[in-house]
């Protein structure tokens, strides 16, 4: 998982949450997200980005760049006269101004994972939306200082975490209990 700012992305830049709320993102804007986030503080040219997003299109225009960086604004919250997230240069092209850091886990109450065996399998998709909306329906039932995270593949935080829960395939288990017999 990635934080920048008040939103946690997770690693493919599918969905972000902030707080209870989830933010899905088209395919376009995970393109253009991962492009921007890569190389924050340069300056990437609307040619640049439309290359990014339209591979191979031949009726590709600036325009589109326009389009998908405003539906972003707009899923982010982010303004373009008081930029957080993404600055326009005009003439230019586009900054990414936010910095990423690595989610810290080791404050969550509830961490979910790690969830092995996914890459690749044709349900992943599916089980992934479905840890997000597990995530999502303990929160609401938790007060707000408490915190539910999701730490797919990372099992050095899950065994930190108080409380944490590890799910995959295999077993259900919290840490403090014995991992002998696993197999």
């Amino acid at each position: 998982m990635k934080r920048i700012l008040d939103l946690l992305f997770d690693e493919e830049m599918k969905f972000a949450t902030r707080g209870a709320e989830t933010i899905r993102f088209s395919k376009t804007e995970r393109q253009l997200l991962s492009a921007l986030t890569k190389n924050r503080g340069r300056l990437m040219s609307r040619q640049a980005l439309l290359d990014i997003i339209a591979a191979g299109d031949d009726d590709k225009s600036d325009r589109n760049i326009d389009y998908v960086v405003n539906r972003l604004r707009n899923k982010l919250k982010d303004s373009a006269r008081a930029p957080r997230y993404l600055a326009t240069r005009y003439g230019e092209g586009y900054v990414w101004l936010a910095s990423t850091e690595q989610a810290d886990l080791s404050d969550a109450f509830l961490v979910i994972g790690p969830a092995y065996g996914l890459l690749g399998e044709t349900f992943e998709p599916h089980i992934k939306d479905l840890i997000q909306r597990l995530r999502q329906n303990i929160s609401r039932k938790l007060s707000p200082d408490r915190k539910v995270a999701v730490a797919p593949g990372i099992d050095t935080l899950a065994d930190s975490a108080e409380g944490s829960i590890w799910l995959n395939s295999r077993f259900c288990m919290r840490p403090a209990e014995s991992t002998a017999g696993r197999s």
